[in-house]
């Protein structure tokens, strides 16, 4: 009941500032690193089935376990986790351990013990979740993969596109999903338990809805940000995301997004307007966000690879003649539609005050 309440308190607060003048979607961006701290009291993390000398005193250094938090320390966190790890472990602690070392380089550390955020170090521990547990669901592959697209490290654009992935990775997971690819807590563990299995049950929504917040959030540094926004709702149609989505685009187009998509020239396909979502891979297989093009027609043509090159028929001053025109259409239309819808209303209110008036 707790979580599902807070999941809905962050819905509506996220709903107030989508509406609001002073709109901070990015002040909510880490909200989804702290929502995993709320399963703890759960029964889901690190457990220490064998009572490792090792691991017991790692986690009693580290801030999200240790009972004092005056205990907490890092440095010593981090070397007894490492010495465990040297140890015959399965896959799945080794994967719940390092998400921890990731964490501790996050979050969770103590500022006044001189701590710092170490993203690059969380990053790569947190890779290392992943090419240790690739497919199996739990709260630390859940987290290595949050923690992962919204690392400072990376660009929007490139978050844009991490996010998206997660997301859509989410919003595929059911009960049915969980109990074949749990991840286990010990050694032997051959079913999930109706405990696990309803705490994972009401885990995942909330970071859903924190991963849907900060991809919207992330789109505001991109310079086409309604193309952004309006292919993610295409893309995913009906979900939270898409929610905030068209909030955020009324905002941009004075309230009549519906009318924008639906009259603006191109058509919105998942793979023609990527510039700003999706990221490209070279051929040593490393991930590069997109060159943004500069030519929206090129952007939305399967005709030529325009997100890379351009378009080559044009010349760089006719592009941008052709950018110059689009966006003055737009703008135009969206004038145009709020003085109907002005005049509209106006007009309506004139013949309520004359009936008054009778």
């Amino acid at each position: 009941m707790v979580i599902r309440n807070v999941n809905t308190a962050i819905k509506d607060y996220v709903m107030y500032t989508l509406k609001s003048k002073t709109v901070q979607l990015l002040s909510v961006i880490i909200i989804v690193l702290f929502l995993p701290v709320i399963a703890n009291g759960r029964g889901i993390g690190i457990q220490n089935y064998e009572n490792d000398p090792d691991l017991t005193k790692a986690m009693f250094y580290d801030l999200e376990y240790t009972k004092d938090k005056t205990n907490a320390d890092r440095a010593n966190a981090e070397k007894y986790y490492l010495a465990y790890l040297e140890k015959d472990l399965p896959n799945f602690q080794k994967a719940k351990v390092y998400c921890q070392l990731g964490v501790m380089y996050a979050t969770a550390f103590t500022p006044t013990r001189g701590e710092k955020p170490d993203y690059k170090k969380a990053v790569k521990y947190f890779e290392k979740v992943l090419e240790l547990e690739p497919e199996r669901i739990g709260r630390e592959t859940i987290r290595a993969r949050t923690m992962l697209y919204s690392s400072p490290v990376f660009s929007s654009e490139e978050r844009i596109a991490k996010g998206l992935k997660v997301y859509e990775w989410l919003i595929s997971l059911d009960e049915d999903k969980i109990r074949e690819l749990v991840l286990p807590s010990a050694p032997g563990e051959s079913a999930i338990s109706d405990l696990k299995l309803k705490s994972l049950s009401n885990y995942i929504p909330n970071v859903e809805s924190g991963t849907a917040i900060n991809v919207i959030g992330y789109t505001r540094s991109l310079p086409d940000r309604l193309l952004a926004l309006m292919a993610i709702n295409k893309r995913f149609p009906d979900t939270e995301i898409a929610e905030y989505a068209v909030k955020a685009i009324d905002k941009l187009s004075s309230k009549v997004a519906d009318e924008l998509i639906e009259n603006i020239d191109g058509d919105f396909e998942d793979n023609k307007v990527q510039n700003t979502i999706v990221t490209a891979t070279d051929q040593t297989g490393n991930t590069k966000p997109i060159k943004k093009s500069t030519n929206y027609e090129g952007s939305m043509s399967n005709k030529s690879n325009t997100s890379e090159l351009g378009d080559k028929t044009l010349s760089n001053k006719t592009q941008d003649q052709k950018v110059q025109t689009e966006k003055k259409y737009i703008a135009l239309y969206i004038v145009a539609t709020v003085l109907i819808l002005g005049v509209v209303v106006g007009f309506g209110l004139l013949r309520k005050g004359n009936k008054k008036g009778n």
